[in-house]
């Protein structure tokens, strides 16, 4: 099955992974409103209204996400800097999301719901770009182990290089040993 995945187009795995962020925004949003609330939300009563906010969520997030290039990387190459990018990407989310909820001045979502919403859509979003990673790239294979690495140089040491240093960090076979540019910088 995941043969399958990594033989699709890259314009169809960027559309898996938006359609996999469209859910689970509003998701990370009703998990955040049931933590703070200490049960499982139900919009009833004076609530009714908030159920808008979890419709809007994706309009707010998504294009911040497209902007900031979280579809631009593939979910095999996910190192520490796609997921700087991730918590920038859900900070700006999340700041963007709290001024709307300030400015609607709709009754039924507490203030310290934006941290929470802040910490668990961090860690969904983070969380399934990394177990992306983990199913693509699977546990490194036993037998793979006693083979001794190849060390390899990498030609490019912008963001192309750190992620094929980040793929062949993963490989039982290379080991990444120097970069190489032509840039001074």
């Amino acid at each position: 099955m995941f043969q399958k995945f990594i033989e699709l187009p890259r314009n169809a795995k960027r559309m898996i992974v938006l359609g996999l962020d469209l859910v689970i925004l509003p998701l990370a949003l009703w998990i955040s409103m049931s933590l703070r609330l200490g049960e499982l939300f139900v919009p009833s009563g004076f609530r009714e209204n908030v159920i808008y906010y979890f419709f809007m969520v994706p309009f707010i997030a998504i294009p911040i996400f497209v902007q900031l290039g979280l579809y631009r990387a593939i979910i095999r190459y996910v190192g520490l800097v796609a997921m700087w990018t991730v918590i920038k990407g859900v900070t700006l989310y999340s700041l963007a999301f709290g001024v709307v909820i300030l400015l609607t001045g709709i009754p039924g979502i507490p203030r310290s719901v934006l941290l929470i919403n802040w910490l668990v859509t961090c860690l969904l979003i983070g969380g399934s770009r990394f177990l992306g990673r983990w199913a693509i790239s699977g546990p490194p294979k036993s037998g793979a182990a006693n083979i001794p690495k190849k060390r390899v140089a990498i030609y490019g040491a912008g963001a192309a290089g750190v992620q094929i240093a980040a793929a062949l960090s993963n490989s039982p076979f290379y080991q990444p040993a120097v970069f190489i540019d032509d840039s001074k910088a």
